[in-house]
């Protein structure tokens, strides 16, 4: 994305390479052993950049700077989906 693009919301369709569910502490000296299978992920947030690499969304966007920030390797994004607007709640 340039800077002259303002940020999109989307909701990004994407795999996920590694999926832990498991609920508790862990002193790291072993890695948390991932589940089986295909772990298809929705992810949404203002799209901030998108190459051949990766899609970064960002959850808090301010003047200039963001946080919360989510890179999503391009190879795993499935689709991308830009929201429109539906009103005030």
């Amino acid at each position: 994305m340039s800077k002259r693009k303002k940020p999109r919301m989307c909701v990004v369709t994407w795999l996920d390479a590694s999926f832990d569910i498991d609920s508790h502490w862990s002193d790291g000296s072993l890695p948390p052993k991932p589940k089986a299978g295909n772990h298809l992920c929705l992810s949404v947030g203002w799209l901030t950049h998108m190459d051949d690499h990766f899609v970064q969304l960002v959850q808090t966007l301010t003047d200039g700077q963001h946080a919360n920030v989510a890179n999503i390797p391009r190879g795993m994004v499935r689709e991308i989906h830009v929201l429109g607007p539906t009103g005030s709640l």
